[in-house]
């Protein structure tokens, strides 16, 4: 008989069971790939140009960034396509896949890597193109959307723990021997989580289509049952401009702390103090408590980043750093809660795929736009062009907090179980 998603595949008596522990334990070893391969990346770089003007290392960060996230842009909506009809699984693995060829390259490479770092990019963006596509779809639907909440938190306390203690040893390796040679551990990585992928079970509706440009005109007719998913996109497009932050940390880092070790500490100090307050926010119930909280963070990123704009040093940098790893912590966290739930209140369960497509576009239009704004002010300004780039992308940390707060207000009027009880009674009424 074929499989049928429905709202009652994935009621509130499902449990997170086997497939769904193993979907947390691969993402959370993709954190140390991705560790790896974003932010001592970004140190590697700076360091084989450290006798250049710092704006060749920003143009070579830049550049590779731009390849990654436009990669994904364009090829994304084609893999989702293909990943509707086929088993996404495997092309969850093939992502995996890629990423292991990543790390080769970079073996390969060596200091070579920087005068190549836009085709690292096509690699690495291919490997993120194919594992997003398929594990967004995944989680989608091997989660119970009454379990989405926790299976969220736990992603994140995971993603925080690796990000807490893999960054200090991979800067202590990196220092002590080459960024070449921790590729092979991290390579030893990538097979633990290879292995684990076979223990993911998601099976393909028997309905499953993928119509990515039907789902753009829907939403561009304002069709009354996607009136409530289309507020969460300008949300997506706020989002995208906090991922360069990253970068950003990796290369302040780097230019005031200079080593590896320094980066990877401050990394894992920071990612476990978002950690703990993560948790603590997550015990706000109310809608007033956590707009308070946004204003709060929105206040603090913006005068954090203006206030390294004007001045690079240690202090500011400490502060500049943990206050936006937490910001993007908790924000990233709200969303996520968000992007995950709107499309199944709404009843729109044929359009989970495409939702996520389109969700990941716009990550991907911001990001290349904030990494080409790198690229630009550069090359033309050098240093001086990174602090404007920091106070320019500051903006999207206060937006994101009020678009979040504008769609939890409405959100409350419409909670899970009310929803789940009129589609089940729909489904009956068939």
């Amino acid at each position: 008989m074929a499989y049928t998603y429905t709202p009652s595949d994935i009621s509130s008596r499902q449990r997170m069971n086997l497939s769904t522990w193993s979907l947390q334990i691969c993402h959370a070893l993709e954190g140390i790939i991705a560790i790896f391969g974003n932010t001592f990346l970004v140190s590697y770089i700076m360091h084989v140009n450290v006798d250049e003007p710092i704006s060749k290392a920003i143009v070579s960060i830049a550049l590779y960034y731009i390849a990654v996230y436009g990669v994904m842009l364009l090829v994304l909506p084609l893999i989702d396509y293909i990943v509707d009809r086929t088993d996404r699984v495997w092309f969850y693995r093939i992502g995996m896949l890629l990423k292991g060829s990543f790390i080769v390259l970079v073996i390969f490479l060596g200091k070579g890597l920087s005068k190549y770092s836009a085709l690292a990019g096509v690699l690495y963006g291919l490997s993120e193109t194919f594992y997003y596509a398929a594990f967004n779809t995944i989680k989608n639907e091997v989660v119970p959307k009454n379990h989405i909440s926790k299976f969220v938190v736990m992603q994140n306390i995971f993603s925080k723990l690796v990000k807490t203690l893999f960054p200090v040893l991979l800067g202590i390796l990196i220092d002590v021997t080459a960024y070449k040679n921790v590729a092979f551990y991290v390579l030893g990585v990538f097979a633990v989580q290879l292995t684990f992928s076979f223990f993911i079970k998601s099976k393909r509706p028997a309905n499953s289509k993928f119509e990515f440009f039907g789902y753009i005109k829907k939403l561009a007719k304002n069709d009354p049952s996607l009136e409530r998913v289309k507020r969460f996109y300008p949300m997506a497009l706020a989002y995208g401009g906090t991922t360069i932050q990253t970068a950003l940390a990796s290369l302040l880092t780097i230019y005031t702390f200079k080593t590896n070790l320094n980066l990877g500490l401050f990394t894992g100090l920071f990612a476990f103090l978002s950690v703990i307050l993560l948790l603590l926010f997550k015990r706000i119930k109310t809608l007033k408590g956590r707009g308070i909280c946004y204003i709060i963070l929105s206040v603090l990123s913006v005068g954090a980043s203006v206030l390294i704009s004007f001045a690079i040093k240690k202090w500011t940098y400490i502060l500049f750093n943990l206050i936006l790893t937490t910001s993007c912590c908790i924000l990233g966290f709200a969303l996520d809660i968000q992007r995950n739930t709107i499309v199944k209140k709404t009843g729109n369960y044929d359009y989970i795929t495409e939702h996520q497509a389109v969700t990941e576009c716009c990550f991907n239009i911001i990001r290349v736009l904030s990494y080409s704004l790198m690229l630009v002010l550069g090359m033309t300004l050098n240093l001086v062009g990174l602090k404007i780039l920091i106070s320019v992308v500051s903006i999207a940390y206060p937006l994101l907090a009020w678009l979040l707060y504008k769609m939890e207000k409405v959100e409350e009027n419409y909670p899970m179980e009310k929803a789940e009880a009129i589609k089940e009674t729909e489904n009956e009424n068939k």
